[in-house]
């Protein structure tokens, strides 16, 4: 069967844009600078990637989906900042501000700085592939 004729092929594309989507959105309306097309190609990327994975019933992928995703937000970013390379993302040494939420370092990993916009992030793309997760039927 052809990958464009399979509707399950095709759920998970929807979720992986939908993902990309939302956090498309948070970005647009809470936070600044803007992140780099190659960021959000990769956030769908992983979203589309991380809904291919078994993980049971619809909620149970939603939920440990969510934090699959969100665990390889984190490696992305840790290599943006690693690389230290504008392409991969516009931020690579602290995450994009949110705006009206100042900022503050809890602890530094190699180059990259964990604070509380990272934290938000964070809950953010999680919350972005649960819900597309949820809102996609399968």
């Amino acid at each position: 069967m052809r990958g464009q004729n399979n509707p399950q092929v095709r759920s998970h594309f929807f979720v992986g844009l939908l993902t990309m989507l939302i956090d498309f959105l948070f970005h647009t309306l809470a936070s600044s600078p803007q992140e780099t097309p190659l960021y959000f190609f990769a956030k769908f990327s992983l979203a589309t990637l991380t809904d291919f994975l078994p993980l049971g019933s619809k909620l149970t992928r939603a939920v440990f989906g969510g934090v699959i995703f969100t665990a390889l937000t984190g490696v992305y970013y840790f290599a943006a900042a690693y690389f230290a390379n504008p392409i991969l993302s516009c931020c690579f040494v602290q995450a994009p501000a949110v705006y009206g939420v100042p900022y503050q370092v809890y602890f530094v990993l190699g180059n990259f700085q964990v604070s509380d916009w990272l934290l938000i992030f964070a809950g953010v793309h999680f919350l972005a592939f649960f819900i597309a997760s949820l809102l996609v039927k399968r």
